[in-house]
């Protein structure tokens, strides 16, 4: 399942108080030292879609508490299930699910020949310059940014593994890894492209609006 937030730039200075309020101490004073607002209300939704995503699936009001693995990728403690966050600009989006899974998301990004070498492989390479038309090449070098990252994190990598090794392509839909067994799904929302990696080829979406957050925080209220 993805839980995602298209909201972030109108999240409310008194909200993201209380949002914050309720945090564990550790997640707090990570959020508080990030420099930029924008980073901040990011890392605070992003909490909050996994709080609601646990709740629409549990049925209870849990405060999550992290582990990390040697990456450095957050776990849940105490709870079986996987997750992922991913964010940019003003979407940000949990994918949770019984099996590892990774999700990652990215405004079309301008792509010169020297990031795209940074980043395709060979393969994909050729693809790229085939295209004649910029916008379509930002777009293909986009989708192909999110596919590598979606299963860095599925493979809890992230900044340790290598983006041109993994020669996936920067089409949208879905792609079947018959070696792994993995799914890689891609689609375009709105000016952005998002790619699930996971064993399963389809996934649901969920918009998760403020007021959804906001509900969720008057149930912790009103627990106590």
């Amino acid at each position: 399942m993805i839980y995602y937030c298209n909201e972030i730039n109108e999240l409310p200075d008194d909200l993201f108080d209380s949002l914050l309020h309720y945090l564990p101490q550790e997640r707090q004073m990570k959020i508080i030292k990030m420099k930029k607002k924008e980073h901040q209300r990011q890392s605070l939704v992003a909490y909050w879609l996994l709080v609601y995503a646990l709740h629409k699936i549990s049925g209870s009001l849990i405060r999550v508490q992290f582990e990390y693995t040697k990456y450095h990728r957050p776990i849940l403690k105490d709870i079986k299930l996987k997750f992922s966050f991913t964010h940019s600009g003003n979407f940000v989006a949990c994918a949770i699910s019984e099996n590892e899974i990774g999700i990652d998301a990215q405004k079309v990004t301008e792509c010169t020949e020297g990031m795209a070498k940074l980043v395709l492989g060979c393969l994909e390479i050729n693809e790229w310059k085939r295209l004649t038309n910029k916008n379509d090449k930002d777009e293909y070098f986009t989708a192909a940014w999110t596919k590598k990252e979606s299963v860095l994190k599925y493979k809890s990598l992230g900044l340790q593994g290598n983006l041109k090794e993994l020669e996936l392509g920067g089409k949208t839909g879905i792609l079947s890894d018959q070696r792994t067994g993995l799914f890689i799904e891609t689609k375009r929302q709105s000016d952005l492209f998002l790619s699930i990696c996971s064993e399963k080829s389809y996934h649901v979406f969920n918009k998760v609006c403020m007021t959804d957050i906001e509900k969720i925080i008057k149930l912790m209220e009103g627990a106590g």
